[in-house]
């Protein structure tokens, strides 16, 4: 006998054998196991706030973060194609008619205003992010006031790392 046809034979046997297990397993994995509210402290309770907190305001600050990349790659590659074309300009300028010349300006302007727009869009998400970092900074020292240790070094240390990521974004 083969080894699918063994474990397709097989599979429906165990499944109608062991219907109340699967059962009461599946509820089980679908219900998380929680205390109640009432069994937890006020301590307990903003404990649990302050990491909920903390891992919000990373997942804003790495989203941020993402976007700012995103938007000041694209704000290069516009500035690049903007020098490149500028360049061909420079090295051909005697050779155009004033038509050619004027078509080339043209371009050289829908560019321009490429760059402009990327990098208002940079502004925008720099914006943005520094309000995520100020917000991960003010999680971690909820996390601190609640005693959330675990989560106070996680946010200090996304804060710092993003802090020389700002360092970067401003050398631009």
């Amino acid at each position: 006998m083969s080894r699918s046809s063994c474990q397709s034979s097989l599979l429906p046997t165990l499944l109608r054998n062991n219907w109340m297990t699967l059962s009461v397993t599946g509820a089980l994995c679908a219900v998380p196991f929680i205390q109640k509210p009432e069994n937890l402290s006020h301590e307990d309770l903003v404990r649990r706030a302050s990491s909920l907190v903390t891992d919000s305001a990373n997942t804003y600050l790495s989203q941020t973060t993402l976007a700012l990349l995103d938007s000041l790659s694209g704000y290069i590659k516009a500035i690049n194609s903007l020098v490149s074309l500028h360049k061909r300009y420079v090295g051909s300028i005697n050779r155009f008619t004033s038509v050619e010349e004027d078509a080339i300006w043209q371009v050289i302007l829908r560019h321009r205003q490429e760059v402009i727009d990327r990098r208002k869009d940079c502004k925008q998400f720099e914006s943005c992010w520094m309000t995520a970092i100020n917000l991960s900074e003010l999680a971690a020292e909820a996390a601190f006031n609640a005693g959330s240790f675990h989560f106070l070094e996680q946010a200090a240390f996304n804060a710092g790392s993003f802090h020389f990521l700002h360092f970067l974004v401003n050398t631009f």
